[in-house]
């Protein structure tokens, strides 16, 4: 039986705060030699910038100036650093001037061009990163026994060839990620980038399950990404029409299924019908403790739904 949460990785008693700033500065370290390579190419004199400013910008970027802008609405980021009484903001420019900001976010790089290989994929320029980070997510954090397979969309609305739109969302355009999370906390721990070609369906949902397929997770997931081919990880026919037509004159209450080793295909009418695929549970029925309001009975449910 495995234990879910933060585990301890040697026995020098580190702790997971320490081993996330360790590998965070790596990370910097690494992002700040590309942002040198990147700069040299243009024939750039870099200003000297250190891992230490790398930080600085990061943490500036993100956190300072957003919190800032919600404050002080401000037309341009370069009025951060303006010296007009209505929009001086005297904490940047104590922070990091203006001309290293604008350098650093000019040739802000994540991986050397003359080392991608070919022909690269469409997150190419970012994939470093991934392939720094997730495992060492999935190294320090063990997720509990229920997993939810989804996807979700990260806002963007500006140039991208992979952009996908989603009209029924509230975020509409963005890039699609398919991620496996825990159930609970929405902790993320597994994910895949839509690149809008490639993969079937299928093969990204065994990519992002890798790290916890044999294991004694259970996978929830909605009815885009379920299917007998993943509930059984093969090929498998004809079960699907079998039991749309069993489910044509079913009555509210009722359910019908089919399975084959240990997946279970079931339908089950309640407004509408409902279908699941399950292999961790039966066609048991279980009371949901309501009455029908015209015949006082228990009202039911399969204890899969």
């Amino acid at each position: 039986m495995f234990m879910s949460g933060f585990t301890v990785l040697n026995n020098h008693l580190l702790s997971h705060f320490a081993f996330i700033l360790k590998n965070i500065n790596c990370c910097f370290t690494y992002i700040n030699q590309q942002d040198l390579i990147y700069g040299k190419k243009y024939s750039v004199e870099m200003l000297c910038c250190n891992v230490g400013k790398c930080n600085l910008f990061h943490g500036f970027y993100q956190s300072e100036i957003k919190f800032n802008s919600e404050k002080k609405k401000k037309s341009h980021w370069e009025e951060h650093w303006s010296t007009d009484l209505l929009l001086e903001t005297p904490i940047f420019p104590k922070i990091m001037t203006r001309r290293r900001f604008e350098q650093i976010m000019t040739f802000l790089h994540f991986n050397d061009n003359s080392e991608i290989p070919l022909p690269a994929d469409r997150i190419s320029k970012v994939k470093p990163l991934l392939d720094y980070f997730l495992p060492k997510f999935q190294l320090i954090y063990i997720p509990k026994q229920e997993l939810s397979l989804d996807e979700a969309m990260i806002r963007w609305r500006g140039q991208l060839r992979f952009k996908t739109c989603n009209p029924g969302e509230l975020t509409k355009y963005g890039i699609l990620v398919r991620m496996v999370s825990k159930s609970e906390t929405v902790c993320i721990c597994s994910l895949e980038i839509y690149m809008g070609k490639g993969k079937k369906l299928q093969e990204t949902i065994l990519l992002v399950l890798q790290p916890y397929l044999g294991s004694w997770h259970h996978i929830y997931q909605d009815s885009y990404y379920n299917s007998v081919f993943t509930s059984e990880i093969r090929e498998n026919h004809g079960l699907l029409n079998q039991l749309k037509e069993k489910s044509k004159n079913l009555q509210r209450g009722e359910m019908t299924f089919l399975w084959k080793g240990e997946v279970i295909l079931l339908i089950w009418k309640d407004k509408r019908l409902v279908r699941m695929v399950t292999t961790i549970q039966d066609t048991s029925i279980a009371s949901t403790g309501k009455e029908c309001r015209r015949t006082g009975h228990q009202i039911t449910k399969p204890t899969c739904i």
